[in-house]
């Protein structure tokens, strides 16, 4: 059995430093494949080309119109050779905004397009947390699974020695009871364990789409991270939260239309040209001349109870809205950061004390006490609470680790980067 356990190094990242951790190639394998299969994913990936071509089809010119008509048939003879006035028209017109006014649609509805790759963004950083967090949580289970059959193989093992004390009287009929009530109380804590190990590679396989087969118990002894730089961490929140970009490119937007709201204040054309063909007089024998008109039409922006200044009014309200949105949200979100980093930091501080005192006084007293008790001179109590203590810390020692990984991830989706 092994009691000491590795040397944890301290915490947490430098972002600048990563390519000094070592990632682990199963994890990485894993979460490619969760990245191709993963619905929302496609579906987020759907959208964002959606909005690409939205932007395509709203920001070009209406269809021109192709007109065919009768002009003046009289009703009495249906004839074209009766009227002078009777001809057969063909038409074709077309509208065009004020210019400029299709460009800037067409950047308005672009930001749809960048908010939408935000939020595939943002979902992708949550994938990759719930998978990393549900992979170190099975080998913490795994380590936890090993750490009492370590137990249950102690126990075990000090049946014999127990069965002689008694034998010679050295041990009462109580202090074998005591153990043989220890073993199935820890074999009921292996069968809950290996069912919250089961249900936890359930989840894990259920997200990655890929069959976890691998022993997973020494993945976090290999866990080792440089230490914080907040002031970095700061700068990577404003630069890459993928809920903060989505609100800059909401305020973006809004910008935008108000800037397309200003073209409603300028008026749009139309441009019409017709070719009416006449036929022969019946009457007089004369050919009649053919007729090409052409009309230009102009839109009057006379804005009729304020409409258009409701637009640009509308699109100042939704920007101050987000504005005071992203303040909101940056706020929440350095808040959480700096809870996440005073977390870990404590976590450190008990993994240093872990590592460089108890688990080593711990171990001492476990053996003190097991050579103590074969030689009759301590209780038989003794042994087992030095040793549930030893296990105790080392559990501990490793829950640390997973707390911290996961705080490592919540960093990750803060600040919108792959850290691990």
């Amino acid at each position: 059995m092994r009691y000491a356990c590795p040397l944890i190094i301290l915490l947490l990242f430098h972002f600048y430093s990563m390519n000094a951790q070592t990632k682990d190639r199963n994890l990485n394998s894993i979460l490619e494949k969760a990245y191709k299969l993963n619905p929302e994913l496609q579906m987020l990936n759907s959208e964002v080309k959606v909005a690409e071509l939205n932007a395509i089809e709203e920001s070009n010119l209406p269809d021109p119109v192709l007109g065919l008509g009768l002009n003046n048939l009289p009703v009495e003879s249906f004839g074209f050779d009766t009227e002078p006035m009777t001809g057969k028209s063909i038409s074709l017109s077309q509208s065009f905004p004020f210019p400029g006014k299709l460009t800037s649609k067409e950047e308005m509805m672009k930001k749809d397009a960048e908010i939408n790759k935000e939020k595939y963004k943002l979902s992708k950083l949550k994938l990759r947390k719930e998978i990393i967090d549900n992979y170190y949580s099975l080998s913490y289970q795994l380590k936890k699974l090993s750490l009492l059959n370590e137990k249950l193989n102690v126990f075990e093992a000090l049946i014999p020695v127990v069965k002689t004390r008694y034998e010679v009287s050295e041990a009462s009929q109580q202090n074998l009871i005591q153990l043989q009530l220890r073993i199935s109380d820890i074999k009921e804590q292996i069968a809950n364990q290996q069912g919250k190990l089961d249900e936890t590679r359930f989840v894990l396989e259920g997200l990655s789409g890929s069959e976890i087969n691998n022993d997973l118990q020494t993945a976090l002894d290999s866990i080792v991270f440089p230490s914080p730089e907040k002031e970095k961490l700061y700068l990577a929140i404003k630069a890459n939260n993928p809920q903060l970009q989505q609100v800059e490119l909401q305020i973006a937007k809004a910008n935008k239309l108000y800037d397309l709201s200003e073209y409603d204040f300028y008026p749009n054309f139309n441009i019409s040209l017709k070719y009416t063909q006449r036929d022969k007089l019946a009457a007089t024998g004369i050919n009649q001349n053919d007729f090409l008109s052409a009309s230009l039409g102009i839109t009057l922006p006379l804005n009729y109870g304020g409409k258009n200044t409701a637009k640009l009014d509308k699109s100042l309200q939704i920007i101050d809205q987000y504005k005071s949105l992203y303040h909101n949200l940056y706020l929440r979100v350095t808040i959480a950061l700096n809870q996440a980093i005073s977390k870990m930091n404590t976590n450190v501080k008990r993994t240093k004390i872990l590592n460089d005192t108890i688990l080593l006084q711990a171990n001492e007293n476990y053996k003190s006490a097991l050579s103590a008790y074969q030689v009759g001179e301590s209780e038989f109590t003794d042994v087992i609470e030095s040793l549930n203590k030893l296990l105790n810390y080392e559990d501990e020692l490793y829950s640390l680790k997973l707390e911290n990984i996961k705080a490592i991830t919540s960093i990750e989706l803060m600040c919108g980067l792959t850290l691990l």
